[in-house]
């Protein structure tokens, strides 16, 4: 029982460097916890074995997931999620204001009839 768990937690261990995602690191580290109880003798049976590395890599992963990421952040990309957009700039290039031609404004008044003021 204690030869399986060393072995578990250090393939977890390995493969999280295959498969990234720091899951697999706290999967590892519950089963190394639990090879330590079985070598101190508090833990006798495969049952509660694995009841033990099923709380205490839940435990590894709600407490310590977060200082981790914080620790060591990955790659992050952010990216358009219109793809019509990003169609068009590939097929013209990035858009392009259009040329609008200033407008010359004619002020233009309007009288009220009572009081002829003028609004304007």
């Amino acid at each position: 029982m204690l030869t399986v768990a060393l072995v578990a937690g250090l393939a977890f261990l390995v493969l999280e460097l295959v498969v990234p995602g720091l899951v697999l690191v706290f999967l590892g580290a519950g089963a190394l916890l639990v090879a330590l109880l079985i070598w101190l003798g508090l833990l006798t049976s495969w049952v509660t074995a694995l009841i033990a590395w099923f709380i205490s890599s839940l435990a590894l992963l709600l407490g310590l997931r977060g200082l981790v990421v914080r620790l060591f952040p990955g790659e992050e990309e952010t990216q358009s999620t219109d793809e019509e957009l990003d169609a068009l700039e590939r097929l013209d290039g990035p858009p392009r204001r259009p040329f609008v031609r200033p407008m010359l404004w004619r002020r233009r008044c309007v009288s009220n009839g009572r009081d002829s003021s003028r609004v304007c």
